[in-house]
């Protein structure tokens, strides 16, 4: 059939041939270390039982160095990855190894659930219950199939990256190896492009953003006398919560919905969201309790429910009884779980439950529910319209003679979802609420496909306002040759992006938000006032505005270069690490790591003298007793 193709389709698909040899390639070589593996003569059950119990040993020690990393801060930062110290003194990411760790049992798992027939008709795993016996020799044996784990998830990011299109993968002349790789090694590299950058930087953002909030709540609000008493029934919302996570994942939810969550109706799965929030998170503080009260590794880490008794907490905590039995069958492994923390149930088959306590004890259940949501194929049907209404009030509230376009001319529909005019200028908003990749390449790849689709339709939109200005007139009342039209695509989620494509700008409601409601960005020092209320002193380090009020300039100056994303790349740090795929055949990557957000970074982003804002931080802090002090016999004199 070959010969009857074009030579350029020929060509490609030789090309597509070659890559997919080189992906079979690397999932081959690792299943070949697999069955070279002495574990592999042990039973199922027991290959299970010993990678549970190594995960609870190895979740120990990552909460011990946690603890002691902790207890040596002198400065906490919730912007901050938070890091530890290894045995041989190597600083590592705590999240990143608690992510590896479940990605590693994970996969292990569903690998024995297919070996060994362990998948149910529904895809959920079941493990044989009791579990037998096992030694440390065992334990120490499954850590061949752990690393070959860690292999697959690493080289599956890999090739993913490289399919489609965020890097590429070149072989490494041995010239280039490192001192201990064999002389005779076969090596990749895999460098990652430029489009991953931005990703990367809108992920990390997004999980600062959520962080800072939880700061927020937890600093700055009174929040905590929601949280229902901790050895009660607890209430749904809106009477109780269980936790600062739950309020602030509420928000969040609520925010990507463009209405409370407590309004939705909807049903997922057979649960309402504000039903998904609760179960998640309570799981996570089940998770707490089982680690405060084990006695061993595996019964801190590893929680045995027996039948029944999983949904019986549930429902302590809020939940009805059907909503409990929904919930345990999302949150339950299945050969379609894309992680163990969207996942962190695995079925017995006495019909009880393990629940994976390091999956579930520090989880993000906003994060959590919307990647599960999205991992089963539920869509949040309606939420643009809603963005779009919030966009429209959020300037008419400020001002802003602001309206949208729903016309049709010449048989072509136009919807133009915000149009601003400001003094001589007429933004233009394509208003997206889409959910981020999660740093996976191929929704990356679907996420960059998306912006492109994206840019070309507000194109279109602004040719037909050139073509036809009069709906601008009817609609708006302005003529929209007037002005000089800035044409914009406006992420709800934080995605932005420095310069232009093809004249059109990439933001997001969190920088623009941030842009027009205050004109500095603040260093903040909060502390507690009498009667349980909260104090903030607030120290200006950087102005967005060139006067007392912004002007269009300012924003487009905001627009061509936003500070969000200057700041995120000023802390990304490329890492190169390698990793095993055959016998003696490595693969070196490059991944990104973040950088601590110290005073000096933000000076040097930013443009301010840090000195002078330690100062002012210093003044107020010797200056806090005396006023404290102040307002205290105050609030007693009343």
């Amino acid at each position: 059939m070959a010969e009857h193709w074009a030579p350029a389709d020929a060509d490609r698909v030789d090309g597509l041939r070659s890559v997919f040899a080189q992906v079979e390639h690397g999932y081959r070589g690792i299943l070949d270390l697999l069955n070279q593996a002495s574990i592999n003569a042990e039973s199922g059950e027991t290959r299970t039982a010993a990678i549970l119990h190594r995960t609870a040993v190895q979740a120990e020690e990552i909460r011990q160095r946690a603890q002691e990393a902790v207890e040596n801060l002198s400065v906490f930062s919730f912007q901050d990855d938070p890091t530890a110290v290894d045995g041989a003194g190597n600083i590592f990411s705590i999240d990143a190894v608690v992510a590896a760790l479940g990605e590693g049992l994970r996969l292990t798992l569903l690998m024995l659930g297919h070996q060994e027939g362990w998948l149910a008709d529904d895809g959920r795993l079941e493990l044989p219950w009791p579990m037998p016996a096992i030694d440390e020799a065992l334990i120490f044996q499954i850590g061949t199939t752990e690393l070959l784990a860690s292999s697959w998830r690493r080289w599956e990011t890999t090739e993913q990256g490289f399919r489609y299109g965020a890097g590429s993968l070149d072989n490494v002349d041995p010239s280039e190896f490192p001192k201990d790789w064999p002389a005779d090694a076969i090596a990749w590299r895999y460098v990652p492009t430029a489009g991953p950058v931005y990703d990367w930087v809108a992920n990390e953002r997004h999980k600062d953003a959520q962080l800072q909030n939880y700061a927020r709540i937890q600093s700055e609000t009174s929040a905590q006398t929601k949280i229902a008493p901790p050895d009660q029934a607890a209430a749904m919302p809106p009477d109780q919560v269980l936790s600062l996570k739950e309020i602030n994942a509420h928000g969040y939810l609520s925010m990507i919905i463009g209405d409370d969550i407590l309004n939705d109706n909807r049903r997922f799965s057979d649960l309402r969201l504000i039903e998904w929030l609760r179960g998640y998170e309570a799981l996570s503080i089940l998770a707490h309790k089982e680690f405060e009260n084990g006695m061993t590794s595996f019964e801190r880490h590893v929680l045995v429910f027996p039948p029944g008794r999983l949904e019986e907490r549930l429902q302590f905590y809020g939940l009805s009884a059907d909503a409990a039995t929904a919930l345990t069958q999302i949150a339950t492994l299945s050969s379609d779980s894309l992680d163990l923390f969207d996942t962190p149930l695995i079925r017995t088959t006495d019909g009880g439950h393990l629940l994976i306590g390091p999956a579930a004890i520090d989880a993000d259940p906003g994060q959590i529910v919307l990647s599960r949501l999205n991992s089963l194929g539920h869509k949040l049907e309606s939420k643009g319209k809603a963005f779009e209404r919030q966009i429209l009030e959020f300037f008419r509230e400020r001002g802003f003679k602001a309206f949208s376009i729903d016309k049709t001319r010449s048989g072509e529909p136009y919807e133009i979802d915000v149009l601003v005019p400001w003094d001589g200028f007429l933004f233009v908003f394509e208003c997206k609420n889409r959910s981020l990749s999660g740093q996976h390449p191929i929704q990356a790849y679907y996420f960059d496909q998306d912006r492109a689709d994206y840019i070309n339709q507000v194109l279109r939109q602004v040719k037909g306002l050139t073509d036809y200005p009069d709906m601008a007139i009817e609609a708006g009342g302005i003529d929209p040759l007037d002005f000089q039209i800035v044409p914009c695509v406006l992420y709800s989620l934080p995605y932005a992006m420095d310069g232009s494509d093809r004249g059109v700008y990439v933001t997001d409601w969190s920088s623009l938000g941030r842009f027009f409601e205050e004109r500095y960005l603040y260093r903040k020092i909060p502390f507690n006032l009498p009667g349980g209320n909260k104090g903030l002193r607030r120290i200006g380090i950087y102005s967005q505005w060139s006067s007392d009020t912004p002007t269009p300039e300012d924003f487009l100056r905001h627009l061509r270069d936003p500070l969000q994303v200057r700041l995120m790349r000023a802390r990304m740090e490329p890492r190169a690490s390698s990793f095993l795929i055959a016998d003696r055949h490595v693969v070196e990557t490059t991944e990104f790591g973040k950088a601590p957000l110290t005073l000096d970074l933000h000076a040097e982003v930013l443009g301010f003298d840090a000195a002078d804002v330690r100062r002012q931080e210093d003044e107020f802090k010797n200056q806090l007793p005396d006023l404290l002090a102040e307002l205290q016999a105050k609030y007693d004199a009343k």
